[in-house]
């Protein structure tokens, strides 16, 4: 059992700075990745100060997870990797941050995970699907022993970065970079086994959280607090109301 706080998508927003404060209370800190590309209309700043900050705050997180290697886990998320490799990518890429943010990752890249699993809570930036896994194994020949970390660690940066037609993309399947909350509902399966916690997919401006028996979706711009025994989730900051601008 352990009690861990979440932190989901940060795209250069603040909200995740209080675990400064409150990261003694926890056994892990898991940031569920895309912390560069941020939302232009969220922010009351001229190209090179937006720029400016981008880079400072990925620069301290970065250090915040050095300040904490054994507590502090860092997902990637499809909004960092499209900068190492630029093949993939998408929304919102920043062609004038682009080495920056590449020389940054592969200069750290030992703190960064595609996905980590605490007791059966497995996180990821978007989720696991039971048809993803079988599709990929299939593809890429890789047998799939009931470890989603193993078995995404060893597939291919393509099939890690597929995108599904939810998302504009035209793969069959969205892997754990990639895949949105609404395909849950429409045409994908939760990989058994595992509740699941990611973000990925924009579910705040009050709305909040999308939680099932065996997930929960968090991108809603605020921390929270999870019992990986009894999987309760529980809301540390007040969700944002939607910008005028959005």
């Amino acid at each position: 059992m352990a009690k861990v706080l979440v932190i989901p998508d940060t795209h250069t927003r603040d909200f995740w700075k209080e675990a400064k404060n409150i990261i003694n209370e926890y056994d892990k800190v898991v940031f569920l990745g895309d912390y560069v590309d941020p939302y232009r209309y969220e922010f009351e700043l001229s190209s090179k100060e937006l720029d400016e900050k981008t880079i400072n705050d990925f620069k301290e997180i970065i250090a915040f997870a050095k300040q904490y290697p054994d507590k502090i886990v860092l997902l990637d998320g499809n909004h960092l990797l499209h900068y190492v490799n630029t093949l993939y990518a998408c929304s919102r890429f920043n062609s004038r941050l682009a080495s920056t943010i590449q020389e940054m990752y592969n200069d750290n890249k030992e703190l960064f995970h595609h996905c980590y699993l605490i007791d059966d809570v497995l996180f990821s930036h978007a989720g696991v699907s039971e048809q993803w896994v079988n599709l990929t194994g299939k593809i890429e020949n890789i047998d799939y022993t009931g470890d989603p970390v193993a078995f995404i660690n060893e597939c291919s940066f393509s099939s890690l970065m597929a995108c599904g037609r939810a998302r504009g993309g035209r793969d069959l399947y969205s892997g754990p970079e990639w895949l949105d909350v609404h395909e849950i509902s429409w045409s994908v399966d939760l990989l058994k086994g595992f509740y699941q916690v990611f973000g990925h997919t924009q579910v705040g401006y009050c709305k909040g959280p999308w939680t099932d028996t065996n997930y929960a979706c968090v991108d809603t711009q605020t921390m929270y607090e999870l019992d990986t025994k009894t999987h309760e989730l529980r809301l540390l900051q007040e969700i944002p109301p939607i910008p005028d601008s959005w």
